[in-house]
């Protein structure tokens, strides 16, 4: 039994111009979605280079800190071992 309406093969011809224009949509999204990654890619490459620059600072000035205050540096990585052996203990 045939549930399609009259006219079946009338809408399979018609399916040519409406695959054209979702290739033609697909083609765009796809333009888009490359330009958009191409653009995430130089952000996220910047930001990559602004966090390498910020944490080399950071070791620099922790190195310089433990150099000119040994002792302080012994006494906050005890205390803080400290706290993270209790935080461990409790599990």
């Amino acid at each position: 039994m045939n549930t399609e309406p009259s006219g079946g093969a009338g809408a399979n011809s018609a399916a040519p111009s409406g695959n054209r224009s979702a290739t033609e949509l697909a083609r765009m999204a796809a333009h888009e979605i490359g330009d958009s990654l191409a653009r995430s890619k130089v952000k996220l490459s910047e930001f990559q280079g602004a966090l390498t620059d910020k944490t080399r600072e950071c070791v620099q000035q922790t190195d310089a800190y433990v150099r000119e205050n040994p002792w302080k540096a012994i006494g906050w990585a005890a205390g803080i071992g400290f706290v993270i052996g209790l935080i461990v203990r409790r599990r």
